[in-house]
């Protein structure tokens, strides 16, 4: 059977399980099992694989990081500073769309895996009062959340992209920017469909001012702002020919979240035993168990050799220039649920296409980039879509169709975009 078609189907399946459902993680599992059937000596190398992703550093940093969000999140709500914050908020910004867009966004800008659930207490608090629609609040926080991964240099994705293209990073930027003013445009014009930008005039308002804003953010400034400090100057120690040791991958992020977690209870005087008590709860050990299996299915999927058949299927198959550049990238977007996967595995075969027929490497870079973007929002087991769809208790269904016509309508203006570009 083509691996294009197993892929699919080893997805097919966690999404039946799921509509009657089965636990997200026992779902993987189950796909995991029946990838074991399609893949040479199938069952020895899911167990290898188990094995492999338990010891991951990769792995480990990222369980600890979802670990120190709950944290993070839980402290923030028992100590009164979720709460407070967003009523500030309120009471300075009066349009409903701006208030649930700028969390998700603010936290964008920090790439932290699972930063998803990080904003979701932020947006189900500033939501409170508005109606609610099945699947909304989970759009908005998924959708406002990415809109800086086109050209934010903190992504891996854009500095892979840069150096696969050989293209300056500030060229990249200049060309990747507007993509971002066109996710913004077009998801307040459909996203939002169910919300009204003016003011709710149940919300609870403090109309203390930015000061006060400030004042109530600053753990979250501290994490973001710090975080991305700290994660720049790295970039320029290493960049200048210095060695940074980092016993687990994403160091920074983890001591940045732990710091201000440990400082917020300081400061909040937060009840330990309360937080101790909601912080030790069923559903923590399931997200850890859902992340887990994910990795470990991606996992799967490498060492079973159908990510690489699929992308030779494809070129085996004759495709189009053009469609081997926009669906490559797709497809292992939404294989992988990782753009640095998408780019790193799709790029090299697509640059050497658009070589081979002499297309422009800028429109060719637009077109790839939003494709493996478009793949991996659209991707069932991308982080930041299952964590917020944990978060909010909504289904893939519900979400998939508000999501599905405005990624459309990013290609298509990414399209555009790059059209624009080869007439210069």
């Amino acid at each position: 059977m083509p691996a294009v078609a197993v892929i699919l189907l080893s997805f097919a399946l966690i999404l039946v399980l799921m509509r009657y459902k089965v636990p997200l993680y026992l779902g993987v599992f189950a796909s995991i099992i029946f990838l074991a059937f399609f893949i040479q000596r199938g069952f020895p190398v899911i167990g290898q694989q188990f094995v492999v992703t338990g010891k991951s550093g990769e792995v480990i940093s990222l369980l600890v990081i979802i670990l120190l969000i709950l944290l993070f999140s839980t402290v923030l709500r028992l100590g009164g500073r979720l709460d407070r914050m967003t009523r500030v908020f309120a009471g300075l910004v009066h349009n409903r769309r701006m208030q649930l867009a700028t969390f998700p966004a603010l936290i964008g800008l920090l790439p932290m895996p699972g930063g998803a659930w990080f904003s979701a207490p932020m947006v189900k608090a500033i939501a409170r009062g508005i109606p609610e629609h099945i699947g909304q609040l989970t759009a908005i926080n998924y959708w406002f959340r990415h809109i800086w991964e086109y050209w934010w240099p903190l992504y891996p994705g854009v500095l892979l992209a840069t150096s696969l293209t050989g293209l300056s990073l500030p060229h990249v930027i200049g060309v990747m920017l507007p993509l971002t003013a066109i996710v913004v445009i077009i998801g307040a014009l459909t996203i939002f469909r169910d919300v009204g930008a003016s003011e709710n005039d149940n919300e609870p308002r403090d109309g203390s001012g930015w000061g006060a804003l400030l004042s109530a953010m600053w753990p979250i400034l501290a994490v973001v702002i710090g975080g991305v400090a700290l994660e720049l100057a790295r970039e320029v120690y290493v960049a200048c020919g210095h060695s940074f040791y980092q016993p687990l991958p994403r160091t920074i992020i983890i001591a940045a979240l732990a710091i201000v977690s440990v400082a917020t209870i300081v400061s909040d005087r937060v009840d330990m035993r309360r937080l101790l008590a909601e912080y030790a709860d069923r559903k923590q050990l399931e997200l850890v168990a859902m992340i887990f299996a994910v990795l470990y299915y991606k996992n799967v999927l490498d060492a079973g050799g159908l990510v690489v058949r699929s992308v030779g299927e494809l070129q085996a198959w004759h495709i189009p220039v053009w469609l081997v550049i926009v669906i490559l990238p797709a497809l292992i977007g939404v294989v992988t649920g990782v753009v640095v996967a998408a780019i790193g595995v799709s790029f090299p075969v697509v640059l050497g296409v658009a070589a081979g027929a002499n297309l422009p490497l800028v429109p060719v870079l637009v077109v790839a980039y939003t494709a493996a973007m478009v793949g991996v929002m659209f991707s069932p087991i991308h982080f930041c879509l299952l964590l917020s769809l944990q978060y909010f208790g909504d289904t893939f269904g519900p979400v998939y169709k508000r999501i599905t016509v405005p990624l459309l309508a990013v290609f298509a203006c990414a399209v555009a975009l790059a059209w624009l570009y080869s007439a210069l």
